[in-house]
């Protein structure tokens, strides 16, 4: 085992790495605390990947500490001023290297084999919804996890795993549907919604007009994800002939009576999932099935991330939450609070901790009740959200086991970030890959 060289994979732009905020950027900057030689396997450039050679770029050691020290600058601007769109004070990692005339990473002229990876340190930090994966590629990406278990057996990948997963008692009440929308089944459709309304009036019995949201089993960046309100606003789609000048959004009006014709909102709620993804098959961006929640209210102001890694024991912990504040609201826009995409702003979860302390716990819980489950599991990003403005109660949105962002937002500065165990068992033990 070479525990001086570490290999991270993953599937986007070094150059768009935004400098004080994306995770696997930190990751890669961090690792020259515990490993002498840093290397990065792109798979959207690699597609055969973890099957015979691979390009690879070798990170300068001295370069990286001069962009983490950026780095941690950046990250204090965006703590210090999170009222302020953290587009304000980041970068993107390419253009601060271009202006300071620096290069970071080499392309190497020989390839490296699966066979060579064996003895290095290897760290997944490949996302779903990306290339090589669907709606982007056309590769299967549980059979990407299947074949670096195989090959990396103590590696992180959540293979059989969905970010989407439902969890008794701590999930948002939700359905589940075929996403082919086949219309010998509308009436099963229209009975999931009927199902989704009434969870939605137990939770808000003053409310007049139900809301739901439709997204997809798997997804990242938010995509797929859409709102609809059932109402009697003149706005409100009626039938499948006014839908035609609709355009991709996040919130949709859709009129009281046709939750009473199961054909029409069968081929109405179709066309907005059509919409999400224009062009290309709805089970592209869907895959077989769909999730039907109700629409929680607490997402008007954010919601949380809850970091949870696992220790060298091997045990699920809560590293820290961070709250996604949502900026620039439009009813008629967005609702979502993806940071990438400039939906919301991390901040301090301070002053919610101790409210989210309850469900947090019985997350951790659970995660160290199901170990086999979760075995290949090192870190998870769960997304919290109250049900309603004064953050008091809260549900769990999803687990994000792919790629949890906003790592490097934890902590009251970003010398707590640098002491969490983010590789995990580089000093304890030596597991062939993390």
């Amino acid at each position: 085992m070479n525990k001086d060289e570490i290999t991270i994979l993953i599937n986007e732009d070094l150059d768009q790495m935004m400098l004080g905020l994306n995770s696997s950027l930190l990751y890669i900057l961090l690792a020259f605390d515990y490993f002498k030689n840093v290397n990065v396997i792109r798979i959207d450039q690699n597609q055969n990947f973890p099957h015979g050679n691979f390009d690879y770029y070798q990170i300068d050691q001295k370069v990286a500490r001069h962009a983490l020290q950026e780095y941690q600058i950046i990250n204090q601007n965006i703590r210090i001023n999170d009222l302020q769109l953290a587009q304000d004070f980041t970068i993107p990692l390419g253009n601060w290297l271009k202006k300071n005339t620096l290069e970071l990473f080499k392309k190497n002229v020989e390839k490296i084999s699966s066979l060579n990876l064996q003895s290095h340190f290897i760290l997944n930090r490949v996302e779903p919804m990306k290339a090589p994966f669907p709606p982007q590629g056309k590769h299967d990406i549980q059979k990407f996890f299947k074949d670096l278990i195989e090959l990396f057996p103590s590696i992180h990948a959540p293979f059989q795993l969905y970010d989407k997963e439902i969890i008794a008692d701590l999930s948002i009440p939700s359905e589940i549907y075929n996403s082919n929308f086949n219309e010998l089944h509308a009436d099963q459709f229209c009975q999931k919604i009927l199902l989704t309304i009434d969870k939605y009036q137990q939770l808000y019995p003053n409310s007049l007009n139900p809301k739901i949201v439709i997204k997809p089993l798997e997804s990242a960046q938010s995509l797929g994800v859409f709102s609809i309100e059932f109402t009697n606003h003149p706005q409100a789609i009626k039938t499948c002939i006014n839908y035609n000048s609709l355009l991709k959004q996040q919130q949709y009006l859709i009129d009281r009576s046709i939750i009473q014709q199961p054909i029409q909102l069968n081929k109405i709620i179709k066309k907005l999932c059509e919409l999400q993804n224009i062009g290309k098959p709805i089970t592209d961006l869907y895959g077989s099935k769909i999730i039907i929640q109700p629409f929680l209210e607490g997402i008007l102001i954010g919601d949380f991330r809850a970091i949870i890694l696992k220790n060298q024991e091997q045990k699920f912990y809560l590293a820290g939450n961070i709250f996604r504040k949502k900026i620039n609201f439009n009813q008629a826009k967005t609702f979502t609070t993806c940071a990438s995409s400039g939906q919301s702003i991390a901040c301090s979860s301070l002053k919610f901790d101790q409210d989210l302390k309850p469900l947090t716990s019985k997350i951790i819980n659970y995660l160290n009740q199901n170990q086999q489950k979760y075995h290949h599991i090192k870190f998870i990003g769960a997304d919290l959200i109250a049900l309603n403005k004064n953050c008091k109660e809260f549900f769990l949105a999803e687990l994000n086991f792919s790629c949890p962002a906003l790592i490097s937002m934890l902590g009251k500065k970003f010398e707590d970030v640098k002491s969490l165990e983010l590789f995990v068992g580089q000093k304890k033990y030596s597991p062939k890959s993390i």
